[in-house]
């Protein structure tokens, strides 16, 4: 008869609690446990069947793993292109449509300033013809002009905005491409001494408004002008000031 084996009193020995201390690192759970077990178990000597399906079910789990996360690597890369694609697409095609826009737009201004009255015992009369120059019509367009004689030089930038300014302005129109129509504007009657003062450069006429207006985009647009009576020429030059438009 075969001996009886020994049993050990103390009951099964445990895992050595120090084996993972001595490594430095705990065990490996979950899905990396499953598979450290069925690599393990697959080169074991008479490992089964069931090992074997473990086995497999743990590369398929691996492969697909690597197959999902190379897919979004991929198709992340893609929709950045993507963006990176629109995103160029729009602002080409805003630059475009600024580019459009500024070509066949309204530019509405004035043409040329004339002294049309300077006499004594009449007004001063002015006359600026305003004209559009682009290639579609401006609205609404609006024209407030001032003519404003003045004892030596005027900052006009800050008159025209001043309380002392008295604005005249007409109805809105529509100015048509290269349609053009004047604006006039006269003084109180002028006397001796006025033609007088202006001729020996102690008094300056100045010309100046606004011309207000929108295009066939919804855009609103202004422009400023401004010029100073030049006995000696008979004619308006332009003023350093209140000469812009956009």
């Amino acid at each position: 008869m075969a001996d009886d084996p020994e049993i050990n009193p103390e009951g099964p020995k445990s895992p050595n609690p120090d084996a993972t201390e001595k490594h430095g690192k705990s065990a490996p759970t979950g899905w990396a446990a499953r598979t450290l077990n069925a690599l393990v178990n697959a080169y074991r000597p008479g490992h089964g069947e069931k090992d074997a399906k473990e086995w497999w079910k743990v590369c398929l789990e691996t492969a697909t793993i690597l197959v999902v996360g190379i897919y979004t690597i991929i198709a992340g890369y893609q929709g950045c292109q993507m963006r990176k694609a629109t995103v160029a697409t729009q602002k080409s095609v805003d630059t475009d449509r600024i580019a459009m826009m500024l070509d066949q737009r309204p530019w509405v201004g004035v043409k040329h300033i004339a002294m049309k009255v300077f006499e004594a015992g009449k007004p001063m009369t002015v006359g600026a013809t305003v004209t559009n120059t682009g290639k579609t019509p401006s609205l609404k367009c609006i024209v407030k002009a001032n003519i404003q004689p003045n004892m030596g030089p005027l900052d006009v930038d800050i008159f025209s905005v001043s309380k002392e300014r008295t604005i005249s302005k007409q109805s809105p129109i529509v100015i048509f491409p290269n349609g053009e129509f004047e604006i006039p504007a006269s003084t109180n009657i002028a006397t001796e001494e006025d033609i007088r003062e202006v001729r020996a450069g102690e008094m300056i006429i100045y010309y100046f408004g606004e011309i207000t207006y929108s295009d066939i985009f919804g855009q609103s647009h202004e422009t400023q002008f401004c010029g100073s009576y030049n006995p000696g020429k008979n004619s308006y030059d332009a003023c350093l000031q209140h000469n812009r438009a956009n």
